[in-house]
């Protein structure tokens, strides 16, 4: 969450062929929201794991 919250995103991203964010701050804020609201519930974590994936594709590109 510290990762996503503090790097410079950038305004839209392809994670996957059927997965295309328009707005990743509002992805990045819905996810982490989440998080907090559900944490540890493990059905919550794929909202971790799409924090994992966006955080993978971004340094990628960098």
């Amino acid at each position: 969450m510290n990762w996503a919250q503090s790097a410079k995103l950038p305004k839209e991203v392809t994670l996957s062929e059927a997965e295309h964010i328009y707005d990743t701050s509002m992805y990045v804020r819905a996810n982490i929201n989440d998080i907090k609201a559900h944490y540890p519930v493990p059905f919550y974590n794929p909202s971790i794991d799409r924090l994992y994936r966006l955080k993978e594709i971004v340094e990628a590109t960098e």
